[in-house]
């Protein structure tokens, strides 16, 4: 699946990212590069699909 950052600069110029086709901390390693560079963090918001990858993990210790 391909990973991709989606930035968007709004007319107040907050810029906000969001990361698709990636899961947990590998989310938070693709973005982390555009964050340093792009100003300081104020608000960072984990979607479903962040943990979506710590819960297939769960999912394999229990099966096995």
């Amino acid at each position: 699946m391909a990973k991709f950052l989606i930035v968007t600069i709004d007319p107040d110029g907050s810029i906000k990212t969001s990361v698709e086709g990636a899961c947990g901390p590998e989310c938070e390693e693709l973005a982390r590069p555009y964050e340093e560079n792009l100003g300081k963090v104020t608000k960072k918001t984990l979607t479903k699909d962040y943990y979506a990858g710590e819960q297939e993990k769960q999912g394999e210790r229990v099966r096995r």
